[in-house]
């Protein structure tokens, strides 16, 4: 595990230990993509609206027709950073 990941858990356990649902989450998602090539790590819907400065159901519009390519893992769609990556490319480039 990177230090600076390390960190980012002990800061979030905080000094009880105790930490909420999404927050469990967040660090079971940083965990997963620690280690990973930008391109292979996954971002959830929200975290693709904000980079893509599009709304939830634009994004969601865009995942539905295929436009998007968006896997479901325990209940949860995951969309390849990568995959955002791409369609922000372009964009500039137009």
């Amino acid at each position: 595990m990177k230090p600076e990941t390390y960190e980012t858990v002990k800061q979030a356990l905080g000094s009880d230990g105790s930490i909420s649902a999404s927050e469990s989450r967040l660090i079971l998602q940083m965990l997963l993509n620690a280690g990973k090539e930008q391109s292979e790590r996954t971002v959830t819907v929200s975290e693709a609206c904000a980079m893509l400065d599009k709304s939830r159901r634009t994004v969601e519009r865009w995942i539905k027709n295929g436009e998007i390519p968006a896997r479901k893992v325990c209940g949860r769609v995951e969309i390849k950073q990568g995959d955002i990556n791409k369609i922000i490319q372009g964009r500039n480039a137009q």
